[in-house]
Order: structure tokens, then sequence, then C-alpha cells
């Protein structure tokens, strides 16, 4: 029988329990909602972190000359690496952010680092032979009269420059994880309105800073002057890349007024009814006038840089934004589209002064302006066209154009080494074929699929960016037909960051009329079966569970990739930074021989962890420069006088002939403490360098220099006629450099050769006439006439320069020159009147007298105040016997220019002599 307290105890317990319960379940849920706060602390932390970093990214490397240095690059990636992190942790436990939509940008981008990956890979030669036949003639036809047969390889890449494709895929890589990271970060109206501003701020503050420096040129912050690279603009070196930027700024200013402006008048931008007015109502509205007032900046700056590239894009963007081409505007488009184009290429071809200076004098023309008919990119383009159909249809490899494009040289060409083509899809073209055309067709397609998207939302903000994003269209395909800015590190990031936030903005879109849809058609009904509904429950978390796991591995897929890379990045830093040095020593102390010693060694350490094509090259220099100091060292002079002198006997020209005694060659006995026989094995380090590097990069002009340079050391001559008509195909219309490949090949006797180089010398460039005359006159070439072209210009300079010798060396070519100087073609009298006076001159010297007073008279006809034409005529009428007419002339020249007593005096000799 049991206990009544026990009983009692267990009823109190049995009372108890419900409340202690409850009490325990409130609790939990307390902690619950504790944890799921904090966490979405967290997640917001993160999200706000990520977007500062992800706007910050562009702008700090705008401030390193737009990101072009590898150690930029590096601490760039290892931003990225920090974005991607703190984006996925920004993605824990969010809802939002599992939709696949706004990642659909990433697949053409990833097709082209998966691509861009193939063309590294060696394949059978075979194979690079039927996809990319520039390719495989760069690594047999190119390199196998250079380098030693056992060092050619067997297979090799479609890539003409792997090491540069592989850090392009690098570059790549860290797009697609911005792009991740913005697609993923910028699908909030907030976060989306800091991008705009932030972007639109950092085009103000490019074009103030560029501006600033073109008030105050002599300022050291950034100091660069006019380069190869083109003129500079704020940070950048080249105009035209700092254009895209200021471009791409302006994009975000439109889209931050579009917005405002849709949100306080309902009215969008590409509205029929839309006029300017509107825009400026908003003035007095914060987030309106940092937009108007970036995009005044903005426009400034594009005038002052002088980029007319950059000022027909922004008309063309502008273009499309408004909707002028989009929609349908009946007739009155037509007029429109008319004005712009004709303006555009109006600004591209009409010589204008656009710079800061002629903005503030209202000087907006000038006839010696650059413009696209005369700055060199027609002459150019038939080289990257043809470089594109020898390497279609596989290409040449990504970041190869530099090189890939040399095989291709014409003689109408720039004489300047192009590194890239100032058309980015033709220079795309060119390094990916037909797959890279492909791509960026398909990534514009997407583009303008979301946003068209846009244009269906009710929120104000997405209208503003389908604005951005037209504009960013219009913009980008117009200005890079005239530049490579894309190829900027700041400009891809800055672009990257934009069109993920389209795609974010759109598939919010995508996802709610998804889900409305599904939402009506899958309520409950008495007709619907059960089982309909259940199957369609159990698909849709079918499909849940499929987009989590691809949202959860997306970014540890990428942080995997970015770890891979990672190490190769500061690779090429180092290497990168080791090149510079080495450049630097060998101009500021390349004779202090125990420095260039211990740099040597460092450098042998680094060049043999690191052997990449650049470090390479650099190493090659840093040891020949060490031979040629310890060659002059181990002759032990005894005075500054005898060190001059042998340092000056082994410079690059010079040393390569002391091993030819011979009866053209003689060694100067001065020269005997040098040991030349001896000391030559000190240069076959250098040597097998150069080899190395050809195997790496096939088509680099550089170690085939210093193959030229180096050609003593095993006495190959064959090699030697082989570099010097590669160079000269790859310098074909450089006159300096093929001028210097003349001396060489005539060095080497070989004068045939020689005088066809210097033949095109005169061909490009009839100033160096004097030059060449006097080369071709030290090796002894004794016909001219394989020198001397059919252009008239040279005619006449060559004809002064060979009267003017007094060995009378080459006066045989006087007669041709006399026919050839075709002063009928001359543009002024005062050049036609110089002409007829050479003409006169040739005429004499060949005794032709009567053809030589009949040009004169025409010189003088031209040129009537010329006292020295009249007076050179006089005499040689006099030289002649033709005295009475020398007497005519005189009294001619007295009373055409009475104020010079020359002529009475001549007349008085005459009268004298009688």
């Amino acid at each position: 029988m049991s206990d009544p307290a026990d009983m009692s105890d267990k009823s109190q317990l049995a009372a108890e329990s419900p409340r202690a319960f409850a009490s325990s379940k409130s609790s939990n849920r307390g902690r619950s909602s504790w944890l799921i706060t904090r966490l979405r602390n967290v997640q917001t932390i993160s999200a706000w972190f990520a977007t500062a970093l992800l706007v910050l990214l562009p702008i700090a490397l705008l401030t390193d000359f737009g990101g072009v240095l590898h150690w930029t690059q590096y601490l760039a990636f290892q931003a990225v690496l920090l974005i991607v992190s703190v984006t996925a942790v920004s993605m824990l436990g969010e809802q939002r952010s599992s939709n696949l939509r706004q990642h659909v940008l990433l697949i053409p981008l990833v097709g082209w680092v998966i691509y861009g990956y193939v063309q590294t890979v060696s394949f059978p030669a075979s194979f690079v032979e039927a996809f990319s036949p520039a390719s495989h003639a760069a690594y047999t036809q190119w390199i196998a009269p250079l380098i030693p047969a056992a060092s050619l390889p067997s297979q090799f890449p479609i890539s003409v420059d792997p090491h540069s494709s592989r850090h392009s895929l690098a570059i790549m890589m860290m797009v697609i994880a911005v792009g991740w990271s913005s697609a993923t970060i910028f699908h909030t109206r907030q976060r989306t309105i800091f991008m705009l501003s932030a972007v639109s701020l950092s085009g103000a503050a490019l074009a103030l800073f560029g501006i600033a420096r073109m008030t105050f040129p002599h300022a050291t912050f950034f100091d660069f002057t006019e380069t190869d690279a083109g003129i500079p603009f704020g940070t950048f070196v080249n105009r035209n890349n700092a254009a895209l930027f200021l471009n791409l700024s302006l994009a975000a200013s439109l889209g931050l007024l579009s917005w405002r402006l849709m949100a306080l008048t309902g009215q969008e931008v590409d509205d029929s009814q839309f006029e300017l007015n509107d825009v400026f109502s908003l003035v007095s509205e914060r987030e309106s006038a940092i937009a108007i007032g970036s995009t005044i900046l903005c426009l400034v700056g594009l005038l002052a840089c002088g980029s007319r590239g950059g000022i027909a894009a922004t008309l063309v963007g502008c273009l499309l934004a408004m909707g002028w081409v989009r929609k349908r505007r009946g007739f009155v488009s037509i007029p429109v589209v008319g004005t712009v184009i004709v303006v555009a290429v109006g600004i591209l071809v009409v010589p204008m002064q656009l710079k800061l200076s002629s903005i503030k004098r209202f000087e907006f023309f000038n006839k010696d302006s650059s413009t696209l008919l005369t700055d060199g990119r027609f002459l150019h383009w038939p080289e990257a066209w043809n470089s594109a159909l020898g390497y279609f249809p596989a290409g040449s490899g990504l970041g190869s154009y530099a090189y890939a494009h040399l095989p291709f040289r014409q003689s109408t060409g720039l004489s300047a080494w192009s590194t890239h083509a100032d058309n980015l899809w033709l220079e795309l073209l060119v390094e990916q074929g037909v797959v890279g055309i492909i791509l960026v067709i398909s990534m514009f397609v997407l583009l303008m699929t979301k946003l068209q998207r846009l244009a269906s939302s009710h929120d104000s903000l997405d209208h503003g960016v389908r604005a951005m994003g037209w504009y960013c269209i219009g913009a980008l395909l117009f200005s890079q037909f005239f530049d490579f800015g894309l190829a900027i590190p700041a400009n891809l990031f800055l672009l990257t960051l934009m069109l993920g936030t389209i795609t974010a903005r759109a598939s919010e879109i995508e996802t709610t009329s998804k889900f409305t849809s599904k939402t009506e058609v899958e309520l409950p009904s008495a007709e619907k079966d059960a089982s309909a509904v259940k199957q369609s429950h159990m698909r849709r978390r079918a499909i849940s569970v499929v987009v989590r796991s691809a949202s959860l591995i997306a970014p540890i897929a990428i942080l995997i990739a970015l770890s891979t890379w990672l190490p190769r990045m500061r690779q090429d830093a180092i290497a990168e930074r080791w090149s510079r040095d080495a450049e630097v020593n060998l101009s500021t102390l390349r004779t202090r021989n125990n420095v260039i010693n211990e740099f040597n060694q460092e450098m042998g350490l680094i060049a043999n962890a690191l052997p990449t094509p650049d470090l390479l090259n650099a190493y090659s220099d840093v040891q020949r420069q060490l031979a040629r100091l310890t060659e002059v060292a181990n002759a032990k002079p005894s005075t500054i006088l005898e060190a001059e002198l042998y340092y000056d006997a082994t410079s690059p020209l010079q040393r390569r002939l002391l091993n030819r005694d011979s009866e053209a060659h003689p060694i100067d006995p001065s020269l005997a403490p040098l040991r030349i026989a001896d000391s030559k094995e000190q240069y076959r380090q250098p040597l097998e360098t150069c080899f190395q590097v050809l195997a790496m990069r096939p088509l680099d002009p550089k170690p085939r220099s210093a193959l030229l340079y180096l050609d003593f050391v095993d006495g190959d001559l064959e090699r030697t006629k082989a570099v010097i008509e590669q160079l000269s195909e790859f310098h074909k219309s450089n006159p300096d450099v093929l001028i210097v490949l003349g001396e060489f090949a005539a060095s080497d006797a070989r004068l045939d050769a020689a005088a066809d180089l210097w033949k095109t010398v005169l061909e490009l460039s009839p100033d160096l006439t004097d030059e060449v005359i006097e080369l071709a006159a030290d090796y002894g070439l004794k016909n001219f006439d394989a020198i001397l072209p059919s252009n008239p210009i040279a005619m006449r300079l060559a004809a002064r320069s060979i009267l003017t010798r007094p060995d009378k060396l080459y006066w045989d070519v006087l007669p041709q020159t006399l026919d050839g100087v075709s002063c009928q073609e001359c543009s002024s009298s005062r050049e036609a009147s110089r002409c007829h006076s050479l003409s006169a001159d040739i005429a004499f010297a060949l005794g032709e007298f009567d053809r030589a007073f009949e040009e004169y008279e025409k010189s003088i006809r031209l040129s009537a105040d010329d006292v020295a034409l009249r007076l050179r005529y006089i005499r040689r009428l006099d030289r002649v016997g033709r005295r009475n007419d020398a007497r005519i002339q005189a009294r001619m020249g007295r009373q055409a220019i009475p104020g010079d007593d020359r002529f009475n005096a001549i007349i008085s000799e005459m009268a004298n002599d009688e």
C-alpha cells in the first residue's frame, strides 16, 4: 500500500512538470533567437566589409598606375582571397544568396579560364599545326636555326608565350572571384547604392587629380612624362585607359541620376518625354547632387585628358542608355543616331587639340594634332588582322599579343614594337581565336538579357542599374575598338563590380517572379490531385538542395583555385622586381665589377628558382656584363685610358669581331692583353641562358639580339645570319634597328644583305641617308645602286650627300639621281627651287652644263631672293667660260636684290680681269 506522503509528492511533481517543460522550451527558444541574432549581425558586418573591400579594390589599383605592376597584382590577389572569404561568411544561413541566376556571367568567364589553360598545355606538333599554324611555326621554323637540336621541343603549347598566358589566367581567376562576390553582395538596395556612389566619386577624384597634374606639371607626385605607352592622365600612364575608367564612373553617375529621377518623378532617362532639365531639378537632393557633380567632373576629365575614343564612347553610351537605339521611336530616332555618328567620327578624325591648355584658350582645332587617321592605329591593324588569320582558329594564347604579332610585321606599319593592338576585340581574336569571340559575344548577350529583365522591375533603383548597364555596353563596345583599357586591372575589376550588380539585381526580379508564378499555379484546390502537389513539392525541395549545394561548393572551389594560383602571382612579382633591379644596376652601376658580381650571384639563385623569360633575359644581360668586366679586369690595365680602351673593345658590336683576326678585321696590337682566345668562354653561360629563353618564348626578340652579340662564343655564323634575318622581320618598319642590323651583316662580309637592309632604311627614313652612306663607305660597299631607292626624297638627300664628299665616292650613281629627284612632285615653290638647284649641281658635276644652267634658271625663277643660289650660278657660268652670261646674271642679281654689294663686286672683278 502506498504511503500518502509519496502520493502527495507524485501529485505535486506531476503538476509541476508541464511548467518546467514550458520553461525549458522557452529558454531554448531564447538561446536560439540569440544565436540567430548574432549570426545575422555577423552576416551584416561581413556583407558590408566585403562591400567596402570590393569597392576599394579598383580604387586601390587606381592609385598604382591602374594595377599594371605584378607586385600590385599580387597584393590585389590576396585582397580578393579575403573578399571571397568574407563574402562566404556573409552567406551563412542566408536564404537569398542561394540563387544561381545571379552568377550566370561566370559561365563564360569559367569557360575563358578553361580555354586559356588549354592553350598553355603542350600538345603534339601536328595538333598545334592544325589549330594554330603560326604557333607551330614559332616553335619550329623560327627557333630551329637558333638553338641546338637537343633543345628543340617535341611537344609545345598553342600559346607562344605560356608564361604570360598563365599570369593572365591568374588575373582571370581574380575576375571570377570578384564577379562571384559582387553578384552575391550587391543584391540589396543599400549596398548597391553604396557601390554606385563610390564608383561615381572615384571617377570624379581621378578627373580632379588628372586636371591638377596638368595644371601643376612640375609637381613630383606620380611623376611620369609621355612614354611609349601614350600620354598619361591622372594615375594612368595612358590617357585612353584613364578615359575608360572615367566612362565607367560616368555610367555609375548616370545610374544614380536615373534612380533618383525615377523615384521622385516616375520618369526614366530612356523615356521619350525625358528632358535634361528634369535632371537639374534634382540638384537640391543629396544623392542627386553627388551624381550631378561627379558627372560634370567626369565629363571635364574626359575633355581634359584628350582621349578621342573616350569622348566618342561617351556619346555612344548615352545614345544607348537613353533608348534611342533600343526602343522604337519611329523616324525621329534616325536624325539623332545619325548626328551622334557624325559627331563621333568627327571627334576621331578632325585634328582638334583636346587638352587642358587648349580648353582654357578655346583653341580646339590644330592641323598638327594627332587623329585616328594619323596616330598609327590604322597602320598597325593590318598586322593584327594578318596575325589573327595566322593563328586561326585557336589563337596565340592569352596575353601573348606583344610577341604573337611580330612575324606579321609590315614595312608600312608602326616603327615601334606594339605590346597591344589598340583594338581589344581584334587583340582578343588574335589571342583567343574563335573561342574568345564566342565567349565575349555570349557575355554581352547574357548581359543584355539581364538588362531587359530589369526593365520589368517596380523598383526605381533597378532602372538606374539598367541605365548604367546600357551605358557600359555602348561605351565599352565603342571605346575598345580604339584602345585596350579593359586589359588594365583597375578598369577590369571596376567593370566586373558593375556587371555583378546587374546580374544580382536582375536575379532578384527573376526569383520573385518565379516564386509568384509557382504559388499561383500550385495553390491547393479541390480539383488538384494530392499526389501531384506532393511531387511538385519534392521536386522543388530537390532543386533547392542542388542550389544550396552549388552555393556552398562555389566559394570553396574559388578559394581553392585562388590558393593554387597565389604562389604563381608571388613568383611573378619577385621575378619582375629582380628584372627591374637588373635594369637599374646595368644602367647606373654597369662598370662596378664587385657590385655586378654580387648581384649576379644573388640573381642566379632567383633565376634558377623562378626561370621566367623576363627574369632570364635580365639575368643574361647581367651575365654578359659581368663577363665583359671580368675580361677587362683580367687584362690588368695600368691606366684609366687603357681600361677605357679595353672596355670599348668589348662592346657588343666590337667584341664579336675580336675573334676574327683577318685582313677584314685586324686586331689592334694594343688589345693583346685582353687574351681574346682564352676569355670567350666566360660568355658561354649567357649564351646558354638565351637558348633557354627561346625555348620558353620562341618569338622574343631580346634573346635574339643577345645571340647576335655573343656569336663569337661558338663562331656559328649561320645562326648569326638567321638571327639578322629574323630580327629584320620583327623590326621591318623600324629604320633605327635595321641600320644597326645592316652594320652587323656588313661586319660579317655579307654586303648584299647589308645593302638590302640599308635600302629599306632609306625607304622608311630618307633622313638617315648621310649615315647610311658613311657606313657603306666604311665597310667598302662598291655598288651604291643596290642601296639607293627610287624614292625622290631619298634620291635628293643621297645626291646632296654624295656631292659633298671630297673623295667623289659613289659619283657613279649621280646620273640615276639626276632623273630621279622628280622636282615636279614638290609640294611648295621653295622646295621646288631647292630641288632644281640640286639638279643643277648634279648636272654640273656630270659635265652637262646646258642642263645645269637651265635648272639654275628654273630655281632662280622660283626663289628670286636667294643670293647664294645666284652667286653659285654666276661663278659656274664664269668657270666654263661663259663670262658674258655670268655678267648678265650678275646685273640681274643686282637689280633684283639692290642691297647686296656682292653682285657689284663680281661685276668689278670681271671688268678688271678683262
